[in-house]
């Protein structure tokens, strides 16, 4: 995209550069063209520098490409000139996530400001609940989200909205977003109550809420929407709860308490949460996997005399770390291939800025085939080529790795201390698979060389695994259910017990 084209473009769109500017970038972003859009923003920038719209859209398109630390110091930048953005300041607590130079204390700090910041100031709206003198016949549930929709977060709660015991619980949905599609009007057809919040402020939100008078509220989001935490900052519940859509603390004084499996966080990490952290006993979270899906093909080294590596990670988690623990594992393994797939990679300009960086950290790239966006069916299909799947580091893959196993390959992953590190290790240890969570690198890739060095016992569990997840407490939608409503009872009885007491 040159000058001149741009120029014309804008001002086709709108007369002002910065509103012209964001939207083509915007539309350009949504058609894959994330390079473009990147100019745009930037073109946006060289000429109104005080944008904090255009320096926002760029970092994230930034994020999206894998340059994690220079979309942060974009979003750092854009803060120094408004302090008081609490999207900005969100957009870095969570993408600081992604960065391997962070240790957990220093993404707690993060998230902790922004707590400090945005979140506490308002304790002094908080105003007292009205308590039942016992317990309720039914609790009511309250899940607040902006993912009510084809997204990872649906796939967690749908088992859980469709098993609700219904004479326990009374269920709200508080969706927070104006995007539907075919999952929302499923989701809509699970609760009794369902609240279209749109972009409603959080205080109109928290409003709502306490109308309705839930009696816990559960959080699926964390700072990948923000203004939802806001409206937790404002207590509209008296118990509040984080669970299953954020692998990581929010941060927040107002959070009380965070659902997860005590593989995820371990007591040795406890300290990496604000909140109280509850255990799940088995995975934090219930999985239902996608209605149309490939059958699980043969194992492919043996069709192919050769081991294929996947790695099926957004380029976000593919970080330095990552990409140099794929070249060992490439070496290790001799003649091996790896097979790389991330919709960013559809874009020519960022393939070639991510090639320049695998190749800087020792990915022999005449071994490495990339596969860019495809739909559902070629994401899954695209597992049929793989013999084991490589996790990404720091942050692990979620719905990427039970999507893996669901299609028979297994995933080998680099646990560390945080929660986000350690997702697929709660998936890999639900299905009776923890020698596939490793601690070091040289563990990693003797973990994956044990694995590609048995090609009959590797076939025999690729051929299983579907069985074997179906069949677990991962893939039980009523008995995870019946435990996570075990654990909001407990949580309401602390509560009720000490309030009325």
């Amino acid at each position: 995209m040159i000058e001149g084209d741009i120029a014309g473009l804008v001002q086709s769109i709108d007369p002002d550069p910065v509103k012209g500017g964001n939207r083509l970038g915007m539309h350009l972003r949504a058609e894959g063209q994330l390079e473009d859009a990147a100019f745009c923003f930037q073109w946006v920038l060289d000429r109104v520098p005080s944008s904090l719209s255009a320096r926002n859209n760029l970092a994230s398109i930034r994020i999206e490409q894998g340059r994690v630390r220079e979309g942060l110091d974009l979003y750092r930048a854009a803060l120094a000139t408004d302090p008081s953005n609490f999207i900005l300041h969100g957009n870095l607590a969570f993408a600081s996530c992604y960065d391997d130079g962070l240790d957990g204390a220093a993404v707690l700090a993060e998230h902790r400001r922004w707590n400090d910041r945005f979140a506490a100031p308002l304790k002094r709206q908080w105003r007292p609940h009205v308590l039942p003198a016992v317990t309720p016949e039914r609790l009511k549930i309250g899940y607040v989200s902006s993912d009510f929709r084809a997204h990872p977060v649906a796939s967690y709660l749908e088992p859980v909205l469709g098993h609700h015991d219904r004479k326990a619980f009374e269920v709200y949905a508080y969706h927070t977003d104006e995007r539907h599609d075919a999952t929302t009007a499923r989701l809509r057809g699970l609760v009794e109550h369902w609240r279209d919040c749109g972009q409603d402020p959080p205080e109109l939100v928290a409003e709502r809420i306490r109308i309705d008078g839930v009696h816990m509220l559960i959080d699926l989001g964390g700072q990948t929407s923000p203004a939802n935490l806001l409206t937790f900052a404002l207590k509209p519940a008296p118990v509040q709860a984080a669970w299953a859509g954020y692998c990581f603390s929010t941060g927040l004084d107002a959070m009380d308490y965070l659902i997860v499996d005590r593989r995820q966080v371990p007591a040795t990490s406890e300290a990496l949460c604000s909140e109280t952290v509850v255990e799940m006993p088995g995975d934090n979270i219930c999985y239902r996997p996608p209605e149309l899906v490939p059958p699980v093909g043969p194992l492919p080294m043996t069709l192919n005399g050769f081991v294929t590596f996947g790695a099926f990670h957004n380029l976000s988690k593919m970080s330095e770390t990552a990409l140099k623990l794929y070249a060992r594992t490439l070496t290790a393994s001799p003649g091996s291939r790896l097979l790389v797939k991330s919709g960013a990679l559809s874009d020519p300009a960022t393939l070639e800025a991510w090639t320049a960086r695998a190749v800087a950290c020792g990915l022999p790239v005449e071994r490495v085939e990339v596969l860019g966006l495809s739909d559902q069916m070629g994401h899954l299909m695209a597992h049929t080529r793989v013999d084991v799947m490589l996790d990404s580091h720091p942050y692990s893959g979620g719905v990427t790795t039970l999507e893996s196993l669901w299609m028979g390959v297994p995933v080998v992953t680099l646990a560390g201390e945080t929660y986000y590190s350690r997702h697929t290790t709660t998936h890999l240890g639900s299905l009776g698979l923890d020698e596939l969570s490793t601690k070091t690198p040289e563990a990693f890739i003797a973990a994956v060389t044990a694995l590609t060095g048995a090609p009959e016992r590797l076939g025999a569990l690729r051929a299983g695994l579907r069985t074997r997840m179906a069949d677990s407490a991962l893939c039980d939608g009523k008995g995870f259910t019946r435990i996570l409503e075990g654990v909001y009872r407990d949580l309401w009885a602390r509560y009720h017990g000490a309030a009325v007491s």
